[in-house]
This record gives structure tokens, sequence and C-alpha cells, in this order.
């Protein structure tokens, strides 16, 4: 009995130790040091690993004194404080370099350890609120025995998370707009307060250095390792939740708690006093669930919720983690070796970007609920799309690809409104789509979105800001622009999109099929080929003399001397070839062929 006990719990840690990721980049914090001085730094980073560093990149440490001192690399390549003190020291007279990191082995290594549910997703899924029903969110506000002062009014908060007037949006706001009025969000904050009175909180009973890391010198009382880290984080969440328990039952009814009746708290959100710590994993904006503890109210159980400093609770981020809420993955890549190559930058709230997710990510992590399908393209001819602010109907496109795994998908992105405003350009956006891909960019490449753009390809960026095509009376893409529409392979998808025009709210353009069969690059009246599933037919008034099928990289694969029709080509995999026809009279023909 003990040792099935024993297993459950350790079963239970396993599915529930996880994270996800809230980026941030510069985010200013002023340091005190020993002697009193004070400076100004930056921290930057996600859950996984941040760091702190000056205005030009450079990586800065903490010595064992409490001092502030610049990175450098030891001869094992791990992060060390180097002699040089911050602010005290001339970078051009020494050899640091900037942007220094943990490598990528101590980085999957702090990731493994942060979400290893990731290992067991197909059986076991974090628990998700309802996409339409009404979704009460509960804000609980925390302070410490010597920090109970928060540094904004209660109503600055009310703004970013329940306004539906202030021109910055809000997390309600910004819901009702990219839902189209499906989904409703408001927020409720405990302990209760005046709005216009100074803000505050349940006040625990530690300083606020128990939850910071230890130095021997600044902070003896911080915790030393992960572990010691999660019970001091877990203890806090559930003795605010204690604390605040009886009062928030009053106002609540279970089901308004939990609207899904999955009998898991909907949403719980802590908004902890002070800013972010860079050197600590706790101090800092983060989603996580509260694995190690049996907590409720109204008898449903707490377990995932948000926890976030001050400074580290802005509307963008507000947004973002309550997509995650809602089953959302994140876009970007988590790798450092793979953060060169951007899969959706800007475009999609869940990577960079401060707009709508893109209209893929509101069809598959919003329960098909805000836009209930993707219209498919199968035939050529001319369509047209309204911005996806303006959707749900006629946003989107999708058009399958040469690969059965893989799919396109277009919307019109229009630069206008509370949050379309901050894309970069307006235009037709294209993405692919990659269905053997679970979870997201965060593991990529391969990746499960891509958003082509000039220039980019497997192993180039491009320019990602100047993704969004504009009115162009030619080729759009094709297999004679760059890019084409190359597949997570770098094969060529078929994807043929020519003319296209962009009138106020309409954006118009044409598109040739070329996913089904083949595409003509040399026919005429006398010769002519056919694909009926995977068997060729060459209508040709002259003899064949002999028919050559090779990959795209010239290499032969099929070839016939004596050709009888139909020519079966069950044999070849999907995918595209080149089919070279030489008839008696010497003439040959090359024609491009696609194979599902």
């Amino acid at each position: 009995m003990i040792k099935k006990r024993l297993l459950l719990i350790c079963f239970w840690c396993n599915i529930f130790c996880w994270m996800y990721a809230a980026p941030f980049s510069f985010l200013e914090t002023t340091v005190t040091q020993p002697d009193g001085s004070q400076l100004t730094l930056y921290a930057s980073g996600d859950e996984f690993y941040h760091w702190v560093h000056d205005k030009d990149g450079y990586t800065v440490l903490q010595g064992e004194d409490g001092y502030c001192y610049y990175a450098e690399k030891n001869d094992m390549g791990e992060l060390v404080p180097s002699p040089f003190l911050v602010g005290k020291t001339s970078i051009a007279d020494t050899k640091l370099k900037p942007w220094l990191k943990i490598s990528k082995e101590k980085y999957d290594v702090r990731r493994e350890r942060l979400q290893p549910l990731s290992r067991t997703r197909g059986m076991f899924q974090p628990q998700y609120a309802s996409h339409k029903k009404p979704l009460n969110n509960i804000v609980i506000f925390i302070s410490f025995q010597d920090a109970t002062t928060f540094s904004k009014k209660r109503s600055v908060y009310d703004s970013r998370f329940n306004s539906t007037t202030s021109s910055t949006g809000s997390l309600k706001d910004y819901y009702l707009e990219v839902s189209y009025d499906n989904l409703t969000i408001q927020s409720h904050f405990f302990p209760h307060a005046d709005l216009e009175a100074n803000n505050v909180g349940y006040v625990d009973f530690h300083n606020r250095g128990f939850y910071r890391a230890y130095n021997a010198t600044t902070n003896p009382d911080g915790y030393k390792t992960s572990e010691e880290s999660t019970m001091r984080e877990h203890n806090l969440v559930q003795n605010a939740v204690d604390a605040m328990r009886s009062i928030i039952e009053q106002e609540f009814t279970p089901d308004e708690i939990d609207n899904d009746n999955d009998g898991y708290v909907d949403n719980i959100c802590f908004v902890v006093q002070g800013n972010s710590d860079g050197w600590s994993d706790l101090l800092w904006a983060h989603r996580w669930s509260l694995y190690t503890k049996e907590c409720y109210i109204h008898g449903k159980r707490v377990m995932d919720y948000v926890f976030q400093p001050e400074n580290q609770v802005t509307v963008n981020t507000l947004c973002h983690e309550m997509f995650h809420a809602l089953g959302a993955p994140d876009l970007y890549h988590y790798s450092e070796e793979s953060k060169t190559l951007d899969p959706v930058g800007a475009w999609d709230l869940m990577n960079s970007g401060w707009c709508h997710m893109g209209a893929y990510m509101k069809w598959m992590y919003a329960g098909k609920s805000w836009i209930t399908e993707i219209p498919e393209i199968t035939t050529t001819g001319r369509y047209s799309l309204v911005p996806l602010s303006q959707g749900p109907d006629n946003s989107c496109y999708k058009i399958n690809s040469s690969n059965a795994n893989e799919y396109y998908v277009l919307e019109y992105r229009k630069k206008e409104g509370k949050y379309e405003k901050n894309i970069p350009r307006s235009g037709l956006l294209i993405y692919r789509i990659n269905t053997t891909v679970s979870n997201g960019n965060r593991n990529g490449p391969p990746d499960e979105v891509y958003i082509y753009r000039p220039y980019g390809s497997l192993v180039e960026n491009g320019f990602l800001d100047e993704a969004a095509y504009q009115t162009n009376a030619g080729a759009v893409m094709t297999d004679k622009t760059y890019p084409k529409p190359f597949l997570s392979d770098d094969s060529d998808g078929g994807l043929r999109i020519t003319n296209l025009v962009v009138e106020n709210d309409k954006l118009s353009f044409d598109i040739n099929i070329t996913t089904t069969g083949v595409e003509s690059e040399q026919e005429t009246s006398s010769f002519k080929i056919y694909l009926e599933s995977k068997t060729l037919i060459i209508h040709s008034n002259e003899l064949i003399k002999d028919i050559v099928v090779t990959d795209l990289s010239g290499k032969g694969v099929m070839k016939w001397d004596n050709v009888t029709q139909p020519i079966s080509l069950q044999q070849l995999s999907s995918g595209v070839y080149i089919v070279s026809v030489t008839l008696a009279n010497d003439t040959t023909y090359q024609q491009k062929i696609i194979l599902k």
C-alpha cells in the first residue's frame, strides 16, 4: 500500500510539474548593492531561463559578496562572475563578450524539469477553461511582511483586466474582440479594496527575500535549490487561497468558478507585490500547476494558475497566459539554438505579437467555437477574404499541399484597430500547418505553424515583418518565387497564388490548384499529360521514345523505353517529380507532377 501511494505521488508530480513560457526582454530592474549604491539593469528571458544584463547586453551575475559582476565563461563553459564590477568597469578595456547565456544542455535540463507533462500529453491534458461561456477569473493579490505596499492603485489593475473602453485594451476587451464576442472574461479581485485606494493584498508570513534566490551576503534566507523554490511557491499559493477562500465562496457558486464542470477552478491569477527578479525563478511571470498541494474552493481543485510580479502584469502578458489557460501552446522556439529561425514572429499573440492570434490558432485551440471551420479551396479560381479582425465569416481558407500531413492557411491581416494595429503591415498572410507536430512550435523546427516570408527557408529567417503580401499583378507564391511554398522537408507543396489585389476591406487573389495533378509547363495542342490518381496518361500525336521520372534533385527514379499506356506510378511515394517525355522526333517535354 505504501509503495502504491509513493508511485501515485510520483506519477501525479510527473504529470503536473510543468510551466508555460512568458518571454520578456529588457525589463528594467533596480539592484541595490551591499554598500547601498544602486544599478539600473535589465532582465530578459522566460520561465526556463532568464538573466540580468546591462543596456548593451553584457550578462551580469551576483557574486558571493552581493556585488554585481560582469559574467564570463570558465574552462568548462559555465557562466561565472568575472573580476569586473558593474558600474566601475569600462567594457572597452576588457575582452568580455555580450549576450552570454547558459549552454543548450543546461537550458534543456531546466526546460525538462519544468514541463514533463509533454511526455504524457497523449494521455493527460492540463485543465482548460471553456471557450464560449462567461469565465470568472479569480485574481488574488499577495504581499509580504516587509513589503506590503503595491506601486499602483486597484483601479489600474481593474482597467488592465476588465475595461472595455481603455485605448490600451484589457484582458476582457481583447478576448471579446478575438473571439467575435463568444468569450467574456470577468476578473474579480481579492482581497477587496476601493478602486481608487492604495492596493492591498494577502500578507504572507515571510519577507519577500524568502522567495528570492539565496545569496550569502544579500539574501541568506533565500532558497538554494529548485525543490526548495517549488515548495516555497506552492506553500505561498496555498496560503493565499486559504486566506481568501471564505470570501470567494460567498461570492460564487461552484458552477461559476468551474463553468466546464471538470472539477477544477477555471482560472486563478496571483499578482505579487514588487518587481520581477532576474536571478529568481520564482519571482518571474509564469503559469504553473499546484501539483504538490490539495487546495480547493467550493470543492473545485486549484491546479493551474498564473503567477505575476507587479511589473509583469501587462495586458499583453495577461492575454498570452489566458490563451494558455484556454489550451493554446507557444509558437516560438524554446531552444536557444533554434531562436534564430523565428516561425511566426509578431504576427501572433503566442509568439511575440500583441495582436490577434492567427485563424488556425482560433480554430484549433479555441474549441472550434470562435472560427467553426476553415473553408477549403479545392478548385482553381479567384477568391476573396475580409480582414481576420472582421471575421469569422470569410476570414480564412485552407489549401491542401502535396503532402497529406501539411496544408496551407490564408488570411487577410489589416493593420488597424486596438490590437491589429501592432502587426508589421497589412496584406495576405500565408502559413503552413504541419499536422504531425503538436504543442505548437516550442520544440521546432519542424513547426506546427510556419509563416512564409521573403527569403525565408529552412535555414534562413528571411524578412518576417514583410510576410504579409500586398497588391501584386503577377506571381505571389509559386514554384518560381522566393520563397517557394516549401514544406517541412523543403519539397514543393504545390501552392500557386497570383494576381493579388487589396482594396480596403477586401483582398482577392487567383489560385491554381496543382496539388492533385500536373503543373503544365510545355503543354501544346499536340501534346498533353494527364494524371489520374497515380496513373500517368500522355496524349501525343508523335510516337513516344522514352519517359524518365526524376525527383527535384534530378535523380532518376523511373524510366520506360518501350511505352505502353496508361503508366502506373503506384510505386512512387507522395511528392513532387519531373516527368521528361522524349518523342520519336527527339523533341523533349518536361512537366512537374505532384503525387498525393
